[in-house]
């Protein structure tokens, strides 16, 4: 999967891997700042099942090659304001997000 990114303006955009197998494949997010230095990191993620990922739309993104012969199922999915997609990005408020409460999903 190529680099991507989303910018329709939805809030975030988030993966959940229902089936997987551990160290199949990597979930990679590429610095926003570019190649130059400090930027030009990229992070990888591995991915397992039952696993969520959610980040900022305007992440650039990319899955490696699943090395594995088992399957994996990954639903991809956008979460947008109450209103539909924003018009201005600068009603973009997942900048200014913090996480409150901690919480356990079975």
């Amino acid at each position: 999967m190529r680099p991507s990114s989303n910018t329709d303006g939805a809030y975030l955009m988030g993966r959940y891997f229902a089936k997987t197998v551990s160290y199949s494949l990597r979930l990679n997010h590429e610095d926003p700042r570019g190649v130059n230095p400090p930027g030009g990191k990229t992070n990888s993620q591995v991915v397992y099942e039952g696993n969520i990922v959610l980040q900022p739309t305007w992440i650039s993104t990319f899955m490696t090659p699943n090395m594995l012969e088992e399957d994996t199922v990954c639903f991809a999915f956008l979460v947008y304001p109450d209103g539909g997609p924003m018009v201005d990005w600068r009603n973009d408020l997942t900048g200014s997000f913090t996480v409150k409460e901690r919480f356990r999903i079975d």
